[in-house]
């Protein structure tokens, strides 16, 4: 059988042919467990970084749907809003409504 003569720590080392074969063999072994192993870890970290995805989601819609509400019930508050302020002060009001009218009348009379 052939032998090589590989260098460890300065001195000569006979190794035969099936030591490198066995070497090999266990590299690939080792390569072969090394790339299952960084499989699993990309695929958890894929897994937890759609769940923060989720969660994040469900959160802004949460929080978007506490502002829609608010919004919605300001809304809902202008018309009564309106009518006290032209009870209260209706010379503002008529001058307020006539000037919105003056300048709707000046955009749409430049066209």
């Amino acid at each position: 059988m052939a032998q090589a003569k590989a260098m460890t720590n300065g001195s000569a080392k006979n190794v035969s042919m099936d030591d490198l074969a066995d070497q090999i063999q266990t590299l690939k072994s080792e390569i072969g467990t090394l790339t299952s192993t960084m499989g699993e870890y990309a695929r958890q970290q894929g897994e937890t970084a759609i769940a923060q995805s989720k969660e994040a989601a469900q959160s802004a819609v949460a929080a978007g749907s506490d502002k829609l509400a608010t919004a919605e019930k300001a809304v809902a508050a202008l018309p009564e809003e309106a009518a006290i302020v032209v009870r209260e002060k209706p010379m503002t009001a008529i001058a307020v409504a006539a000037g919105i009218g003056f300048l709707v009348g000046m955009i749409s009379g430049r066209k």
